[in-house]
């Protein structure tokens, strides 16, 4: 009697551990198919920020999607590069001359930053530009399906403008958030008052 009842309580513990261990997962949020969404995260084409449940992910952009965006070229309000980002070399070019953009884009790896066009809509908050200072929206806004955008596998900057995506919210704002961020003032290309992309001989 002793031996089963020696045995019955060993089971009874190691269920009670598991039972422990299971729960403490799920309260943790840390479950096997985390680790699933962590290797899918790992593309630099699907990033997730810290534990947001929210993903941008989309497919690779082509060079005629790039082309026509470039020929387009809408300008949005407020935007940190009118008329967006159309290659790597203009992005890179941007962060080795403009002092205000270096800073703000500081950390993005240009050895990883692609295009791609989304798949979904991202709810998201963006930056956006105030004469010579950049601030962060108070609000999350909505990003379309559709819309370019370039990750390096940590940080996002919508092609169309050149504005950073972020998943949770950053600092400085301003109480005077514009309201025409959305608003496309003309659709030609700005004559450059940015740095022109570095040409590959």
């Amino acid at each position: 009697m002793r031996h089963r009842t020696s045995r019955r309580s060993k089971l009874q513990d190691i269920i009670g551990i598991t039972v422990f261990v299971l729960l403490f997962c799920v309260a943790a949020g840390w479950w096997p198919d985390r680790f699933a969404n962590g290797r899918a995260l790992g593309s630099p084409s699907i990033v997730q920020a810290g534990t947001s449940p929210f993903e941008i992910s989309g497919f690779p952009a082509s060079s005629d999607d790039l082309s026509s965006a470039e020929n387009s070229a809408p300008i949005y309000g407020h935007s940190l590069v009118p008329g967006g980002i159309h290659s790597v070399d203009e992005l890179a070019a941007l962060m080795r001359n403009d002092p205000l953009l270096a800073e703000h884009y500081k950390g993005f790896d240009l050895s990883k930053v692609h295009f791609i066009i989304l798949d979904h809509d991202v709810a998201a908050y963006v930056s956006f530009r105030v004469g010579a200072r950049i601030y962060w929206e108070a609000h999350p806004t909505v990003i379309n399906k559709g819309e370019l955008v370039l990750p390096d596998g940590t940080n996002f900057v919508r092609a169309r403008c050149g504005d950073r995506i972020s998943y949770v919210p950053l600092f400085p704002t301003t109480s005077q958030e514009p309201a025409d961020m959305d608003v496309i003032s003309k659709v030609t290309r700005p004559d450059p008052t940015f740095p022109a992309p570095a040409r590959h001989r």
